[in-house]
């Protein structure tokens, strides 16, 4: 039982404690304290750059119209007004004036833009606005500025009367003016629907006069009640596909054209047609006429030609191979035993293009001029021994086996990729143990994948003994999916096997 002295001390140390959290409190309300007045000072910052914003598009278009009065393509004195036609004047002396011809653009000035409002919480939306000083209906916070007019939206869920100064307005979503000018503007309303999908509700609107205090929108009306959106109550639009986890989303987009443009109408400077690239035809013409070529490459008896330069640029391998101070790099020269030259050449193809359909296409100029010669031949080749044709197949795997060890990496997925849909029964070893010399995780993964579903076929095969017989550590990793080993427990169990087989084949064991 604790002695008196030791509940004081206890007293003490709990009156201790309570002192530092009075304190800790004390220091969390001043922070408090301090953020609540930075995100403060944070809005008002928000604010005055969203003032700078507008001040300065007015600006810009103000700008904009100057320097169309300056050239007489705007303004109220242009030529076209002081021509009876309506059209420019003509020079008093118009003989022996050539004949000439342009093209006139009637969107000259135009602005589009769209806005996209969400109304979260729809369902409590009047509870929400019988708070505000506004009850009626829901404003956004925000104006909407297109070219010079400045607009904001409304959503008026009792499709009744809205605050202008300008007209008796009836909507239940509308469009609403916010300052005059000398402008026209369009209008289209969409509503998304619950499967994310735009619908547009009513047809385009169009306003002659940017005037402020002006509503427009599908449903608008003088008298009455406005029909709502797709002729929906709120409390019907609550229930609909128009509402999506209570949230009603609404696309405008707006269209604004200053009316000084119609007093003349702006030539429009003939249309100049860009040529497509041709870069990468220009590169593989390179490759194919072997012009300014400095390199190359005996590839089984074959010769072809290449530039340093851009093999240097797109592999690794070769830069360091033809800049290191080596024989190829002082010779120019290569050799290359350990591929055919159909796929060495489809591998230039694509560091020349960077593009895949010219492989596409060597694969199968490869595979049918193949099929052909076997067909002349009877099956084999000259000294009655058969005619090996290129198969997709064989060409991919030659392919990856070549873009891993010059390291083109794009190349060596996009090969993996392929051969990912060409396993089967028969092949499926084969491309196994290939992905497991060259590193191909997803290859192997589909492999063994395969190997798992069809073990008892495959296991019968002559080639599943010779490989696990070349490669046990194969065996092991099969046998590792097939009890379905974690990642970190197959790691661990392949790291002891390449160790003991390491011991097992040092001199000292």
């Amino acid at each position: 039982m604790a002695t008196s002295e030791a509940i004081r001390a206890e007293i003490e140390e709990e009156k201790s404690k309570l002192a530092q959290q009075h304190q800790v409190e004390k220091e969390l309300k001043a922070q408090k304290e301090g953020a609540l007045e930075t995100q403060l000072l944070r809005r008002q910052l928000d604010e005055a750059r969203e003032h700078c914003r507008i001040s300065r598009n007015r600006i810009q278009t103000e700008k904009f119209y100057i320097q169309g009065i300056n050239e007489d393509r705007y303004g109220l004195y242009t030529p076209a007004h002081l021509a009876t036609s309506g059209t420019r004047l003509t020079p008093k002396d118009s003989t022996q004036q050539p004949s000439v011809g342009s093209e006139m653009s009637c969107t000259e000035g135009i602005v589009k833009r769209e806005y996209v409002w969400k109304i979260q919480g729809l369902a409590w939306l009047k509870e929400a606005l019988s708070t505000t000083d506004e009850p009626e209906y829901a404003v956004t916070k925000d104006t909407f500025l297109v070219g010079p007019a400045e607009f904001d939206f409304v959503y008026h869920p009792g499709r009744g009367r809205l605050n202008s100064d300008v007209g008796d307005f009836h909507a239940s979503l509308a469009i609403e003016c916010l300052n005059d000018e000398n402008a026209s503007f369009r209008h289209k309303v969409f509503i998304q629907r619950n499967d994310s999908e735009f619908v547009q509700w009513g047809s385009e609107g169009r306003c002659d006069r940017v005037i402020e205090g002006l509503v427009a929108g599908p449903d608008v009306t003088s008298t009455g009640v406005a029909t709502g959106i797709f002729g929906l109550s709120h409390e019907e639009l609550l229930q609909s596909e128009w509402v999506h986890e209570d949230t009603l989303t609404v696309k405008f987009e707006v269209e604004v054209r200053p009316d000084t443009l119609t007093s003349f109408l702006p030539e429009k400077p003939p249309q100049v047609q860009v040529p497509a690239s041709s870069l990468m035809s220009n590169f593989l013409s390179l490759l194919e006429d072997g012009c300014f070529s400095d390199v190359t490459f005996l590839v089984k008896g074959e010769v072809l030609k290449a530039h340093s330069q851009i093999l240097a640029a797109r592999s690794e391998v070769f830069k360091a191979e033809l800049g290191s101070g080596m024989r190829e790099s002082l010779t120019k020269e290569v050799t290359v035993t350990d591929s055919d030259p159909q796929v060495f050449k489809a591998m230039l193809r694509f560091l020349y293009s960077d593009e895949f359909s010219h492989i596409e296409a060597s694969i199968k100029e490869s595979t049918e001029s193949g099929a052909k010669t076997a067909s002349d031949t009877g099956g084999t080749d000259g000294a009655g021994k058969q005619k090996n044709a290129f198969s997709k197949l064989s060409f991919l795997q030659e392919l990856l086996s070549v873009s891993h060890k010059y390291q083109v990496s794009r190349l060596s997925a996009w090969c993996e990729k392929k051969l990912c849909d060409q396993v089967s029964e028969g092949e499926v070893c084969w491309l196994l143990c290939q992905a497991h010399l060259l590193d191909a995780k997803a290859l192997q993964e589909v492999c063994m994948k395969f190997i798992r579903d069809n073990f008892e076929k495959v296991s019968a095969s002559e080639e599943f003994a010779k490989m696990i017989s070349q490669w046990p550590e194969l065996l092991l990793k099969l046998s590792l999916m097939g009890f379905g080993a974690s990642a970190s427990t197959a790691a661990a169990a392949q790291q002891n096997f390449q160790r003991k087989r390491k011991r097992e084949s040092s001199p000292e064991a």
